[in-house]
């Protein structure tokens, strides 16, 4: 592969093609091309020098051998078969378990993409279609209905969740207020000179630091006074950093909660204005269109979750990767470089879906009313 011939095929033609049993005569054809061509520039030389001394029986030889030599030069002598399939089977001897983690982590990362991009496809697919069963008009006078429900269901998922940070929050420091109150009293009594807890249980409350000095470790040892002092006071800062930290989740909930109730009364405001609604209600003729929507942004986030992982994993193993030292052969030098261009290449075609343009009639406002009354 270091070959001056070798990297000048390699420049001229793809390495596809020089993988191949056609792209391994490429190599012959050439410097029997070049054979032919000194031979006949020597044949040109030596005409010129020895022309008039040439006899017309010498003359006749060498056209005879110039026509021997194309016939032979037409027609090229294969490789031996150990030799192609040694230059076939080279670059996969040469990948690396980093190549090898690579290049799965991009297949498994452009299986979940083509996946994600065909949900897409078909949305907009079925997004049209129910646009054009429906109507666009009757879609968008619902829209503020499903968005404040939406709105208002999301932030009784949060709150939920906040009650249950500080529920646990709750029962750390309830739990850390107890083990401070049994070690304070065990402290007391060991000044007194009473021992009430063993090594073991002070440890249970209060196991020592991980990565703790050496020199440290040995005066801890050597003073029990000391160290039981110094485990009452790691359960006292942890009961300040949970009651700080009940604080905070605190007023987050406060927050919390005055969101529900604004998004619950948006919503409830919004359900009045179609409380006395017949069947052609459009909340009524929109709910179809809605819930779908729904299903798929469901569908949408697990998959987002699943790239996000891959993707992880992707950029960890081109990580190890470049990382990992470049050999000396120009072909695989030039094929990560390839490889390298290929994983950060974009297109128009990456964030286009065909039929997702917007329609000439296309305008959603953001506040109808007041829109209507400007006008």
């Amino acid at each position: 592969w270091a070959d001056p011939e070798v990297l000048k095929l390699l420049e001229e033609h793809p390495l596809d093609k020089i993988l191949t049993p056609d792209g391994a005569k490429l190599l012959l054809q050439s410097r029997q091309a070049q054979e032919g061509a000194s031979t006949a520039a020597a044949d040109t030389a030596g005409d010129a020098d020895q022309g008039l001394s040439r006899t017309p029986e010498a003359t006749a030889s060498a056209e005879s051998e110039g026509e021997d030599e194309e016939r032979d030069s037409v027609s090229p002598q294969p490789l031996p078969m150990r030799a192609r399939s040694a230059m076939v089977l080279e670059p996969e001897a040469e990948m690396t378990q980093e190549d090898r983690d690579a290049a799965e982590a991009l297949k498994a990362y452009q299986e979940l993409d083509e996946v994600h991009m065909r949900t897409l496809t078909e949305w907009v697919a079925e997004f049209n279609d129910l646009t054009q069963e429906i109507g666009r008009p009757v879609i968008e006078r619902a829209q503020a209905y499903y968005d404040n429900r939406s709105l208002w269901q999301q932030a009784v998922q949060e709150f939920a969740l906040q009650q249950d940070q500080v529920d646990q929050v709750s029962k750390a420091l309830e739990a850390a207020v107890k083990n401070l109150a049994t070690a304070e009293a065990a402290f007391e009594s060991f000044l007194l000179g009473r021992e009430e807890l063993s090594e073991t249980q002070w440890e249970q409350l209060a196991p020592a630091q991980e990565g703790a000095d050496k020199d440290e470790t040995a005066l801890l040892d050597a003073d029990p006074k000391l160290r039981r002092m110094i485990r009452v006071s790691r359960l006292a800062d942890s009961v300040a950093n949970l009651q700080r930290k009940r604080d905070a989740v605190d007023a987050e909930m406060a927050d919390k909660r005055q969101e529900l109730e604004d998004a619950r009364r948006r919503f409830e405001l919004e359900e009045q204005q179609h409380n006395s609604c017949t069947w052609n209600c459009s909340v009524k003729r929109a709910a179809p269109f809605y819930e779908k929507r729904r299903l798929h942004e469901l569908k949408v986030d697990q998959q987002l979750l699943q790239l996000n992982i891959a993707e992880r994993r992707l950029q960890e193993t081109r990580r190890k990767l470049a990382e990992k030292p470049i050999c000396a052969s120009p072909a695989r030098s030039n094929s990560s470089r390839v490889r390298a261009r290929a994983l950060d290449e974009l297109s128009l075609h990456s964030f286009e879906i065909a039929g997702g343009e917007p329609a000439q009639d296309e305008f959603l406002s953001c506040d109808e009313d007041s829109s209507d009354e400007k006008t």
